[in-house]
């Protein structure tokens, strides 16, 4: 299989700070997650494959062909052996990342399944769907039964993550609303109502759990206390729809993805931009931080997945 390997300098940033893209999917990018050890990407797209990429050979290392629709999620398990994907054949799955064997499959869904997560000691899997009832799901990793339904929410689930000790989860819907809840009981703990009642695409927790970030339909992320509900910092500066937001490791930035093409890296609590790139040419659908929080890798509608070298 041919791979090619681009290098852009983006005009928007400090000199020096490289792209790498990798171009070998055949339809849009919805998800991309680096591994623990910052050495590889894992990307899931529209043209039903799960790819696992190293960064360092810029080569293939996995490819998985098991849904029969598009992908929307992955996640790496803690340990990078593990890879989940969501996909609008309505299953969730779990993969040896060295093999691609399908290990379990989650089949209890009935619509789209647009985000997955692992909890921290990768027993556990969440789930979000665009189900008729129950739309998020917690279950048991290594035998697929549900452990716990959550119903609060009025639409789809676009997006799920754990929080660091597994006992919440955090989710983002369609409905405009984001909530945590409690992981065993499906219990709404907070919600978070401030995006002017449109969508929630994009959701994650920062590292202690005290702070949610949130991204929405009307062009802001949101940085919250997750026990109070308060906004604590609005991130204004796309001018369309953001989809996909993280924190970095220590918390002290958030990262976005727009539908304007960019890709922007923020202060978490002062909301000014550190750096913005514009190396994609349509929707940047994913986006996510290095564990080491010195990269962000992105995935588009351009069909490429872009790692970002952070300034210094």
């Amino acid at each position: 299989m041919a791979f090619s390997l681009n290098i852009f300098i983006s005009g928007e940033v400090t000199a020096g700070e490289k792209i790498i893209s990798f171009d070998e999917h055949d339809d849009s990018i919805l998800d991309v997650e680096f591994s623990s050890d910052n050495n590889m990407v894992v990307s899931g797209s529209s043209d039903e494959t799960v790819k696992i990429w190293d960064i360092h050979t810029k080569e293939i290392i996995t490819t998985f062909w098991a849904h029969i629709d598009t992908v929307e999620s992955v996640d790496f398990s803690s340990d990078d052996n593990l890879v989940i994907s969501g996909s609008w054949d309505e299953t969730a799955k779990i993969w040896d990342a060295n093999t691609g064997e399908t290990i379990t499959e989650f089949k209890e869904h009935d619509g789209t399944v647009y985000s997955t997560a692992f909890a921290s000691e990768d027993n556990m899997v969440v789930s979000g769907a665009q189900d008729e009832k129950a739309k998020g799901k917690v279950w048991d990793g290594d035998t697929g039964e549900i452990k716990t339904n959550f119903w609060a929410h009025d639409d789809q689930i676009y997006s799920v993550d754990f929080s660091s000790n597994d006992d919440m989860v955090v989710s983002a819907s369609f409905d405009g609303r984001a909530i945590v809840w409690d992981a065993d009981t499906g219990e709404d703990l907070t919600v978070f109502e401030k995006h002017d009642g449109n969508a929630v695409y994009s959701v994650s927790f920062s590292s202690d759990d005290s702070m949610v970030v949130s991204g929405g339909y009307d062009e802001t992320a949101k940085v919250w206390d997750a026990e109070t509900g308060e906004v604590l910092t609005n991130i204004e500066g796309h001018d369309r729809r953001v989809f996909s937001v993280d924190f970095s490791s220590d918390d002290s930035m958030v990262v976005t993805g727009s539908y304007d093409a960019t890709v922007k890296v923020w202060n978490s609590e002062t909301g000014e931009i550190i750096t913005s790139y514009d190396g994609h040419e349509t929707y940047v659908n994913a986006v996510s931080f290095s564990p080491d929080d010195k990269m962000v890798v992105s995935g588009s509608s351009d069909e490429t997945v872009k790692v970002w070298e952070l300034p210094n």
